[in-house]
């Protein structure tokens, strides 16, 4: 049986592995496999059985937040947090039928992606933690493994410096830290 922190490990090797595949793709100037007509009909079926999974909606502060629940784990959920400019459906569908293989994993559309509503308050990295807190407190989760990819990564920071008691492991996927200060 894996530990979280093997899954965790699994996750971030997945991603890593994925992100270097596709970049060398779009460096050699053709669509990835996973994006062709040229796929195998489970990956397919991956899929369609994500993109099809009605949505969900929970009220937090001033929005609707849309979710998906994948797989049903008993122990402690990872919540997966999306970048700028992109829906819960980008996830890569092997890596969350990895991970929902033995837990359950949690993707959901930011304020103003997406499913989920705009709202009144302005945007910030903050404002997005917040919401997750808010996300987190409405499926009755304490405590959760955490997984930012791009934005989502700053989120998830932010979520760990505000709220460390409800992140259990943190990955940070494609992500920097330091903000102005930030010594590159």
């Amino acid at each position: 049986m894996r530990t979280n922190n093997q899954t965790i490990q699994t996750a971030a090797i997945i991603l890593v592995l994925y992100f270097g595949l596709f970049v060398s793709n779009i460096i050699l100037n053709h669509v990835p496999v996973a994006y062709s007509q040229n796929q195998d009909s489970s990956f397919q079926a991956n899929v369609s059985a994500i993109h099809t999974m009605p949505a969900q909606k929970v009220k937090v502060d001033d929005i609707e937040i849309a979710y998906k629940k994948l797989g049903s784990g008993s122990g402690i959920p990872i919540l997966l947090i999306t970048g700028g400019g992109v829906t819960m459906d980008t996830w890569n569908p092997t890596l969350l039928n990895e991970l929902s293989s033995n837990r359950t994993v949690i993707i959901f559309d930011n304020r103003g992606a997406g499913e989920s509503t705009i709202g009144i308050r302005e945007f910030s990295i903050n404002q997005f933690a917040n919401d997750t807190v808010g996300l987190l407190d409405a499926l009755k989760i304490q405590k959760a493994d955490v997984l930012g990819f791009s934005m989502g990564s700053f989120i998830a920071q932010e979520l760990a410096l505000t709220n460390p008691t409800r992140v259990n492991n943190l990955v940070l996927y494609a992500s920097i830290c330091g903000g102005m200060e930030a010594i590159p």
